[in-house]
C-alpha cells in the first residue's frame, strides 16, 4: 500500500499531465497527542483537512 511522492523538479524530467497517475489525497500518520496542533496549524494557513481515525 503506498508510494513515494517527489516534490522536487528532475532536470531531465518530464512535464507533468492531469489524470491517471496524478496525487489525488495525501495521508498522514501523527504521534498521538499533536492533532490539535496540526488542526490549528492547518487551519492557519487555510489548508482543508479531514482527520479520520482508522484504528480505535
Amino acid at each position: 500500500m503506498g508510494t513515494i511522492i517527489t516534490f522536487f523538479p528532475f532536470e531531465q524530467g518530464a512535464s507533468g499531465r492531469i489524470g491517471a497517475g496524478q496525487v489525488g489525497v495525501t495521508t498522514y500518520v501523527i504521534p498521538v497527542g499533536v492533532l490539535a496542533f496540526w488542526k490549528e496549524r492547518l487551519a492557519s494557513f487555510d489548508v482543508p483537512y479531514t482527520v479520520t481515525e482508522r484504528f480505535s
